[in-house]
């Protein structure tokens, strides 16, 4: 079983306002932890990190994550005089991983969302408890 992994990371200041500075390496951390238990505990068991971001923010992406094709526009760019923030839009998003991505079950969250050690074995485990198909 493939289950990948998607992830919209952004690079920001240490000034910023927001806690994503502090918060994205512990969640990119977590998530390859989390992929080695998971694999090394289920030999049937796949796990694909991706990113999805604008090109500004490459120099954040460990290595171990594999980048989707850049995102070419935002709420910035669309709606000028309502959004301040580039933002992507979460179709674009989802356009990209479906081009892109070839995997039995996906997981896409918030880069601030930091996975427990057996996160994708509880995934992996209620899917063959339950048979479940999404």
């Amino acid at each position: 079983m493939i289950i990948a992994h998607v992830i919209n990371p952004v690079n920001v200041d240490i000034d910023n306002l927001s806690y994503l500075y502090q918060t994205q390496p512990i969640t990119f951390k977590s998530m390859f932890e989390s992929k080695i238990y998971s694999e090394n505990a289920s030999k049937d068991l796949v796990i694909e990190l991706y990113s999805i971001n604008y090109a500004e923010d490459d120099s954040i992406i460990p290595d171990y994550f594999i980048k989707l094709p850049h995102i070419n526009k935002s709420t910035k760019d669309i709606y000028p005089g309502i959004s301040i923030k580039k933002l992507p839009f979460i179709q674009d998003i989802f356009n990209s991983i479906k081009k892109y991505i070839q995997a039995d079950y996906y997981i896409y969250s918030n880069s601030d969302i930091i996975v427990h050690k057996k996160f994708y074995e509880f995934i992996y485990d209620n899917i063959m408890k339950y048979n479940y198909d999404s």
